[in-house]
C-alpha cells in the first residue's frame, strides 16, 4: 500500500551547499576577527600600561626636583636636605653651581662625576635656561637632557640673595664621594644651581617592565588566538557536521530517486519499441509504471517534508481532534494490506482528544502501520491508544511480531536513510524516511516518538501527545 499517495506534499526543498559554506567561512573569519581584536586590545592596553607607567616615574622625579628647587629658591634647603631622597649618601641628585652669567661651574655637589665636554654642556644649558627665570618663578620647568649617553632630568633654580659658602669648599673644587657627606649649600658668588636627577635605575626598571609586558603580552597573545582558533574549531564542527549530513542526504536522495526514474526509463522505453502492443497487452507494464510513480511520488514527499522542517517552515494546522477517530480511520485504511499477507490487525483506542493537525497526525499514523506491515511476515499487530489522566498524555503503541529491532539501533532507525540490518538483509522495500518524517511531525505537536523492543519479538513504536486542555 502507497501510504504517501494518501498524503501529497506542497513544500520546496532549498539544499543550498553555497549557503552553508559560506556560513562556515563567515563563522571561521568572524572568530579569526575577534581572536585579532583580542590581539591588538592587549597590545594597546600593554602599551598604555607602560607609557602610564612611564609617565608616573617622570612625574615623580619632576615633583622631586621642583619642590627641592623651590626650597632652594625660598631659602629652606637645609630642611630639604634632611629628607631620604635628597641626602648626599642617596647620590641621586647633582647641584651644579653657577655664578653670573652661568659659564664654568663653580662648583657640583655631593661629588662630581662630569667630564669637562659634559660641563661645558652643563654651562650653555644654564645660560640658555635662565632667560626663563622671572621674579615670580624663580624655578624653570622640568627638562631632559642627555650627557655623554646618560638622561637626566633637570632644573635651573635662581639662588636667593645672601646664600652662604660650603665650609672647607672653595669655589671650583669638587668633594670626593669617600670625604664623608658633604654640604649641599652653593659656593661663594654663585647665582644660579642646575638641580639634574639620574635616570639610569629608573629607565633600567622602564626597559625591564616594557621587555616583561610585551613578553607576556606576547605569551597571552599567543594563547588567546590558540584558544581563538579552538573555539572557532568548536564553533564551526556543528556546521561541518550538518554538511556532511546535508551531502549524504543529497547522495542517498539522489541514489533512491535514480532506481525510480531507471525504472521509468526502461519500460518507457520498451513501450516505444513495441507500438503495436495494445494497452491490455502491456497491463503489466503500465501496472510497474504506476507503482514505480508511487513510489517515486512517495519519496519526493518525504523530502520536501523534511527539507520544509529544516527551513522551520513545516505547515501544522492545529486543531481540536479526537486521536481515536484518526487511529481507527487509518487502522481500517490499512486492514486490507494486514490481510493480503496473512497478518492480523486488531485496533483498540479509546478517545483521546488532542490539539494537532489530522492530517499530519494521520501521516505519522500511516507510517508507523506501514513499517509493522512492512516488516512482519507472520502474526500481526496490535494497535492501542489509551490516556493518561495524571500526566495528561494520549499514548499509541502500535506493536508487531516482526524482525524486531537492536538495541543500537532504537535512534539510528529515525536517521534519513537509515535501514537496519534486518531490514537490509531481507531486502525489504523502503528509502528509510518514514520514521525520520514522523518524529518531526510528532516534535512539531510537542510530543514524542521512539522504537522499544518486546519480550516476544518484535518492535513496539510508542508515540505520546499531549492532551488538549480543558479535556
Amino acid at each position: 500500500m502507497n501510504v504517501r499517495k494518501r498524503f501529497p506534499a506542497q513544500e520546496e526543498a532549498v539544499l543550498n551547499p553555497e549557503a552553508a559554506r559560506m556560513f562556515a567561512r563567515t563563522y571561521r573569519n568572524l572568530a579569526l576577527g575577534l581572536a585579532a581584536s583580542v590581539l591588538l586590545l592587549t597590545a594597546a592596553l600593554l602599551v598604555l600600561l607602560v607609557r602610564t607607567t612611564e609617565d608616573a616615574v617622570i612625574r615623580r622625579i619632576d615633583e622631586l626636583l621642583q619642590n627641592r628647587a623651590q626650597a632652594i629658591a625660598t631659602g629652606h634647603a637645609r630642611e630639604v636636605e634632611r629628607r631620604p631622597a635628597f641626602t648626599p649618601e642617596s647620590g641621586r641628585l647633582f647641584f651644579v653651581y653657577f655664578g653670573d652669567p652661568p659659564q664654568t661651574p663653580l662648583a657640583v655637589r655631593p661629588y662630581d662625576p662630569f667630564s669637562d665636554a659634559a660641563r661645558t654642556v652643563l654651562a650653555r644649558l644654564a645660560e640658555k635656561n635662565k632667560s626663563a627665570l622671572g621674579v615670580s618663578s624663580p624655578v624653570t620647568a622640568p627638562a631632559r637632557v642627555e650627557l655623554e649617553g646618560e638622561a637626566f632630568r633637570y632644573v635651573l633654580v635662581r639662588l636667593p640673595e645672601g646664600a652662604s659658602a660650603a665650609s672647607g669648599a672653595r669655589n671650583g673644587q669638587a668633594h670626593s664621594r669617600t670625604a664623608g657627606p658633604p654640604s649641599l649649600s652653593p659656593p661663594a658668588d654663585s647665582r644660579y644651581a642646575l638641580l639634574l636627577y639620574p635616570l639610569a635605575r629608573e629607565e633600567e626598571f622602564l626597559a625591564n617592565l616594557r621587555r616583561q609586558a610585551f613578553l607576556a603580552g606576547g605569551l597571552f597573545a599567543a594563547v588567546s588566538a590558540l584558544l581563538g582558533l579552538i573555539f572557532a574549531d568548536r564553533a564551526l564542527r556543528p556546521v561541518r557536521e550538518a554538511w556532511a549530513a546535508q551531502r549524504r542526504f543529497v547522495a542517498d536522495a539522489s541514489h533512491e530517486l535514480r532506481t525510480p526514474l531507471q525504472v521509468l526509463r526502461l519500460n518507457l522505453e520498451r513501450l516505444v519499441r513495441h507500438k503495436d502492443r495494445t494497452v491490455a497487452e502491456e497491463q503489466r507494464t503500465l501496472e510497474v509504471l504506476l507503482g514505480e510513480l508511487s513510489r517515486l511520488e512517495h519519496l519526493v514527499g518525504d523530502l520536501l517534508t523534511l527539507a520544509k522542517a529544516d527551513a522551520d517552515t513545516l505547515a501544522v494546522e492545529k486543531r481540536l481532534v479526537d486521536l481515536a477517530d484518526v487511529v481507527r480511520r487509518e487502522g481500517e485504511a490499512f486492514r486490507p494490506a494486514f490481510e493480503e499477507k496473512g497478518l492480523s490487525l486488531e485496533v483498540h483506542a479509546e478517545a483521546a482528544p488532542v490539539w494537532g493537525d489530522p492530517e499530519r497526525l494521520a501521516q505519522v499514523v500511516a507510517i508507523l502501520l506501514d513499517n509493522a506491515v512492512s516488516y512482519t511476515d507472520q502474526g500481526g499487530a496490535s494497535v492501542v491508544l489509551a490516556v493518561d489522566k495524571a500526566k495528561k498524555q494520549a499514548i499509541l503503541q502500535i506493536d508487531d511480531s516482526g524482525i524486531g529491532i537492536g538495541p543500537e539501533e532504537r535512534e539510528r532507525a529515525f536517521d534519513r536513510f537509515y535501514r537496519g540490518r534486518e531490514a537490509r538483509r531481507k531486502k525489504r522495500e523502503g528509502s528509510g524516511l518514514g520514521l525520520a518524517v514522523a518524529r518531526i511531525i510528532v516534535q512539531a505537536h510537542g510530543g514524542t516518538l521512539r522504537l522499544l523492543p518486546r519480550p516476544e519479538g518484535g518492535t513496539r513504536a510508542e508515540l505520546r501527545l499531549p492532551l488538549a486542555p480543558h479535556s
